[in-house]
């Protein structure tokens, strides 16, 4: 669960949006066929211009002429397209091999009829045959594709340059496409009449979305031999590293860098292990170039930059010399009756210790963490700049806990403290943060200690005019579903109006997890997570979510998402017992859903904002036969005591604003912004502006500082208590595993 309610903005991925189709009421017909760019100028000048080999630049749609009146009534259509003398008709006369052929998928003359079909059912004054086959293609691509002499001939032969070749076949395939419905079927009358007027701007989104698919599919194909090109480019794909089945069996994966670049993009067959790009400009093969090695390293990225790093913050010798046992704890995470492998110190003392003096501290352990968690960073910046999506980079406090875990040597029960820090550096070994901060210690609450703290946090927004009053609730709620839906998660932030003085729902999100771990999470990008024997645990990740646009969702958890209302007045004390305070409709099963309540402060004299927050969750109630009957299977009835658990994350909104533009990036493009460690932790206080590491070197100790302003994970006793209990459980031979249990060991 994310521990951020929002960044600074909210990016969201680019819709695909057609081009408004607007123009003068003049054009040939009501059949519009989409071209590649062609220069301007006269059709002859054209022509001479481009000559039988010439390419453009581009395969994009050029601009389309057609009214944007919906009706037929007030259209003009003229009957023919103006007459022009063409140099592929000129080759063709002369008697010149043709550039290409395309085969129908029946004779053309029953191609003939269907396209009289066709043009009968889009109205009157829609243009004739011969329009439609070929004078229009040809006066729209360029190219020129002649009558066959047979009525029974299924192969048309096509003059012109490769573009326009590739331009002509488009048009083909999208008119075979319309005319394949046409037949004579009946249709069943209905009651009313239905009345149908045809539309232009219709037409034309459509001949948009078949010219693109088309000429993708050819563009996908090794080109015929017949074809000559300026620039050809090989790339050698390293295969042993990312192979080609990634990308797709004809590289769909690349259909945005050949729409872009309008190349021919294929696997080499004489050299499998390239890939051939041909076009006939040098800069557009350039840019092909560079968007291939920038998808190569957004692959690259995706695989090796999931890195994880597992370190034991440096104690004092009073700590390090105890053992380590790996307890099964209860945490208020997860429901009721979920135990989780926890790392605790075996006798641990029970007189507490001054967290401010760390007499004896291991500094060589100390350096040797942070040049670590440094480099770690560093290279995970270098390939974080190629992914694509929403990404996320947060520094997350709480409890550490295990999934997978070697198990001490010669069948111990406990770790030494250096071989449980070897254990950690193991690959095999993962674990993940929850949200376990102890509330009380002694008679003093987190909220108060952090009112209090105000040599370390400060207010949000300007000074503080009372320390010990608490800033203004941030909530949120998210939804978890049974059934089909039990892979997405619904999102909700609320927010005050300043109209009405009550909270509306301020933004929706719906989130599709991966779930490639043991726990239903996302495994982060990149985990950096220190355990903390005397204070809170914590965690730097960078994490990829699977935002899911709302048009894909079904309708009835769209509905779902209106009825959702939040009531903060039902609990206004966030120190005391939980209460449900979100209502929603029975529109769709819910399995589960955790309310959010943030208070967000400052870091003194920095730009990084600290936030503690409280969860309450409600899971689904089991309801007895009889309550079934009254109330209907699909009623959504949650448990009326909640679980609760407190977490706390430190952000700055900037690392929203860099990375929340990677949802907007297309494929072979990458961030502009410099993979160095001042990126991202910029200097502040008596740092030195010159050293690109001083920022993230300051980070460090104000981490440290909260670290300890949260406390203890648990009381010292409970901890003793809970690694006796482990210690008994290791020892017994064949004692059977909770099914609670939530860890795996390995030897």
């Amino acid at each position: 669960m994310d521990h951020e309610i929002s960044g600074a903005r909210e990016w969201c991925l680019e819709e695909e949006q057609l081009e408004d189709v607007q123009g003068e009421d003049v054009f040939y017909d009501c059949e519009q066929t989409l071209i590649p760019e062609i220069s301007s100028g006269t059709k002859a000048e054209r022509d001479d211009a481009n000559g039988p080999s010439a390419v453009p630049q581009s395969l994009d749609p050029a601009p389309l002429t057609v009214s944007t009146n919906t009706s037929t009534s007030g259209a003009r259509y003229p009957t023919k397209p103006p007459t022009y003398v063409s140099v592929n008709k000129n080759a063709w006369a002369s008697g010149a091999a043709s550039s290409g052929s395309y085969r129908l998928p029946m004779p053309f003359g029953v191609l003939k009829e269907r396209v009289g079909e066709y043009i009968k059912a889009l109205g009157p004054n829609c243009g004739n045959v011969n329009d439609f086959l070929f004078d229009k293609i040809n006066y729209d691509t360029g190219a020129f594709i002649p009558h066959p002499k047979k009525q029974s001939e299924q192969w048309l032969h096509i003059w012109g340059s490769p573009a326009q070749v590739a331009a002509a076949k488009s048009a083909l395939m999208r008119l075979l496409n319309r005319c394949s419905d046409i037949g004579p079927s009946k249709k069943k009358k209905g009651i009313f009449a239905k009345i149908s007027s045809y539309s232009q701007v219709k037409e034309a989104r459509l001949d948009q979305i078949d010219k693109s698919s088309t000429v993708i599919e050819l563009l996908r194909q090794k080109p015929s031999s017949a074809f000559e090109f300026l620039e050809t480019l090989l790339f050698l794909w390293p295969t042993d590293e990312v192979p080609f089945d990634l990308l797709g069996p004809q590289l769909e994966a690349l259909d945005p860098i050949r729409r872009e670049t309008g190349c021919y993009i294929y696997i080499y067959d004489e050299q499998p292990s390239f890939i051939r790009v041909d076009g006939d400009d040098h800069d557009t093969i350039v840019t092909a170039v560079h968007r291939l090695r920038a998808k190569w390293a957004e692959i690259m990225a995706k695989i090796h930059m999931q890195s994880k790093l597992y370190l034991v913050q440096a104690a004092s010798s009073n700590i390090r010399n105890k053992e380590v046992a790996i307890a099964r704890v209860a945490h208020s995470v997860g429901g009721l009756g979920q135990v989780y492998a926890t790392p605790v110190l075996h006798e641990i003392p029970l007189t507490s210790m001054d967290p401010d003096s760390m007499p004896d501290r291991d500094v060589d352990s100390l350096t040797t963490n942070e040049s670590r968690l440094r480099e770690t960073v560093e290279e995970s910046l270098q390939g974080l700049r190629f992914l694509r999506g929403h990404v996320r980079m947060r520094v997350n406090f709480g409890t550490f806990i295990l999934d997978d875990y070697r198990e001490p040597k010669n069948s111990r029960a406990r770790y030494s403290f250096d071989e449980f820090k070897t254990m950690l550096l193991n690959s095999r070994t993962r674990g993940h943060l929850v949200q376990g901060l102890k509330y009380t210690r002694g008679d003093t609450s987190l909220l108060a200690k952090c009112s209090s703290a105000t040599h370390i946090l400060a207010p949000l927004n300007g000074p503080a005019l009372n320390s010990q009053k608490q800033p203004e609730p941030l909530y949120a709620v998210i939804f978890e579903f049974q059934g089909s839906s039990s892979l997405l998660r619904l999102e909700v932030e609320f927010a005050k109006s300043p109209s009405t003085n009550h909270f509306e729902v301020y933004q929706k999100r719906w989130i599709r997890p991966q779930g490639d771990d043991n726990v239903g999470g996302t495994r982060p990008l990149l985990q950096i997570a220190v355990i903390d024997f005397e204070r809170a645990d914590w965690q730097l990740e960078i994490k990829a979510l699977e935002f899911q646009e709302p048009s894909t969702i079904e309708q009835s958890l769209r509905e779902f998402s209106h009825s959702v209302h939040f009531h903060p007045e039902k609990m206004p004390d966030l120190s005391g017992p939980g209460k449900q305070r979100v209502s929603f409709s029975n529109l769709a099963p819910v399995a589960r859903i955790v309310e959010k309540s943030a208070l967000r402060y400052r870091l003194k004299g920095t730009n990084y904002i600290f936030e503690l927050a409280r969860y309450d969750e409600y899971s689904r109630a089991q309801l007895t036969a009889s309550q079934i009957l009254l109330q209907g299977p699909s009623s959504n009835n949650m448990s009326p005591v909640p679980i609760t658990s407190w977490g706390a994350s430190i952000f700055d909104l900037q690392w929203d604003n860099m990375l929340g533009q990677h949802a907007n990036f297309g494929v072979g493009h990458n961030a502009a912004w410099s993979p160095s460690l001042n990126t991202f932790f910029p200097c502040f206080g008596d740092a030195d502006p010159s050293d690109l590491r001083s920022g993230f070197n300051s980070l460090m100790p104000l981490i440290d500082q909260v670290s300890t302003l949260l406390g203890q994970k648990c009381e010292a006793d409970s901890k003793g208590q809970a690694a006796e209990q482990q210690r008994e459980e290791v020892v017994e031979e064949g004692s059977s595993e909770s099914s609670a249990f939530r860890a795996h060991s390995f030897t």
